[in-house]
């Protein structure tokens, strides 16, 4: 799947990793991201962690399931009860 192109996705995949978090990728990204600045040891890299968080969760998440709701309706409707956004 293309995260940049949410409305190519032709299959719900809700087993494996997507039965914890319905973000992994994103979840991995920031996950990512703390780890860096962690590294880095710098309090200021920290900042863009929930800068980044908020973008993701406003204009990509929020996108991509207001696509996939309308693709899957029932199923993702399901899924979403089932399976928490982030964890």
């Amino acid at each position: 799947m293309d995260p940049r192109h949410p409305e190519q996705t032709h299959t719900l995949i809700t087993h494996g990793v997507y039965r914890l978090s319905r973000n992994p990728m994103y979840l991995a990204l920031l996950l990512l991201l703390l780890g860096w600045s962690l590294i880095l040891a710098n309090g200021l890299a920290l900042l863009g962690l929930p800068l980044c968080f908020w973008y993701l969760d406003r204009f990509q998440v929020r996108t991509e399931e207001q696509q996939q709701q309308q693709r899957f309706t029932v199923d993702y409707h399901a899924y979403q009860r089932r399976v928490r956004r982030w964890l």
